[in-house]
């Protein structure tokens, strides 16, 4: 159930067209400010991009009855077909992404590794943490920048018994983290763990010597044209890692096509594609390590991988219902994002409905 609900304060910085359109205007206090829009994306009828409107139509409705639900996109072909908002939301409007933020953490690692800042995978956090001493916990001289990015460190960490602990720490996340033993082989067992996709957004920090948001501004989002964020800070000034970004809709899906492009935006290659395959083809199956991880599912950078219904989906998730997933057997990414404040059974629910109704409706409006 754990390994289910993982998957299945804030800084600023940074037109509704469709056919199916769905907006209201009920308020929600977890809604963040509209920031502007660049004019990127292009939308098409469905039909134009051979998926059915009527079933699509029939996907509307369901999610419109959902609880929770702020947007729903769906992108075919690199076009917008679909786009609703609910709740108060709209395309303008920034969004909480929860743990989809770590996957965002993880490119700039790798754009980090392409530059030379990072050495590679197999960099030792040692090289970048000098806190790390005897008078830490036992083990972490044996970590390096591969276990946070696939959360195999072996650090003694339930996310779910112990995450809340954390967030009660994130004034000191290094004395925390750090006073915790490696208590498993690095690379040998798998637990989800928030703080460590944390370590990597100082470590990102330190290996540029710049802030996290000035390397992402330049790196990323001036590239990708997204005029504004917001993300939570944890302490030393540092943007949080693991959790805390938050983006319109339309921008998380410049994030996924980014990624469905294999890194390349536009006229530039903005992370290399062997990094994207890492992500995607070559990621680790979990084969021989042990954990809370299901067995149909892989890891690559912080990225699932699983079978479903014959397709392979490459995704992205976070608490509450957030999801950014690509289908690359049909080009089609979807994107969506609920209110993240609910409790396990309901953050459960949303994924449970994502699988069992949205998706499957989604696959069966694909006409070609």
């Amino acid at each position: 159930m754990k390994f289910l609900e993982r998957q299945i304060g804030l800084r600023t910085g940074l037109i509704v067209l469709s056919l199916f359109l769905g907006c209201d205007d009920e308020s929600n206090t977890r809604l963040l400010p509209e920031v502007p829009m660049d004019n990127f994306w292009e939308v098409s009828a469905p039909a134009d991009q051979q998926m059915d409107p009527q079933i699509l139509e029939g996907v509307r409705v369901k999610v419109r009855d959902m609880p929770n639900v702020y947007s729903f996109v769906i992108v075919r072909n690199g076009k917008i077909v679909h786009e609703q908002y609910h709740g108060g939301a709209t395309m303008n409007t920034l969004l909480h992404l929860r743990s989809i933020t770590k996957r965002i953490t993880a490119l700039f690692v790798g754009i980090g590794i392409d530059e030379g800042y990072i050495e590679g995978y197999e960099e030792p956090l040692t090289n970048f943490f000098p806190e790390i001493s005897a008078s830490t916990g036992e083990g972490w001289d044996a970590v390096n920048v591969y276990h946070l990015l696939h959360m195999i460190s072996g650090m003694d960490w339930d996310e779910d018994d112990d995450f809340a602990d954390y967030e009660k720490h994130l004034s000191e996340p290094l004395s925390y983290i750090f006073n915790r033993d490696i208590v498993h082989e690095p690379g040998t067992y798998f637990a989800y763990n928030t703080p460590g996709i944390d370590l990597l957004s100082i470590l990102i920090e330190r290996a540029y010597n710049k802030e996290l948001k000035d390397v992402a501004k330049e790196k990323l989002f001036e590239p990708l044209g997204i005029l504004g964020y917001e993300w939570q800070e944890i302490s030393y000034g540092v943007e949080r890692g693991g959790t805390g970004l938050a983006l319109t809709a339309r921008d998380l899906a410049k994030i996924g096509l980014l990624h469905s492009q294999y890194g390349h935006w536009q006229s530039d290659q903005l992370v290399t594609n062997g990094w994207i395959s890492l992500c995607f083809e070559d990621a680790l199956s979990f084969d021989g390590i042990d954990g809370d991880h299901a067995a149909y599912t892989s890891i690559g950078n912080t990225w699932w991988t699983r079978e479903f219904d014959g397709v392979t989906l490459h995704y992205a998730d976070g608490y509450g219902g957030q999801i950014l997933m690509l289908i690359p057997e049909h080009d089609i990414m979807i994107v969506m994002n609920r209110n993240y404040d609910v409790s396990g059974a309901e953050n459960q629910e949303a994924f449970s409905e994502f699988f069992d109704t949205i998706l499957p409706g989604v696959l069966d409006s694909v006409l070609d």
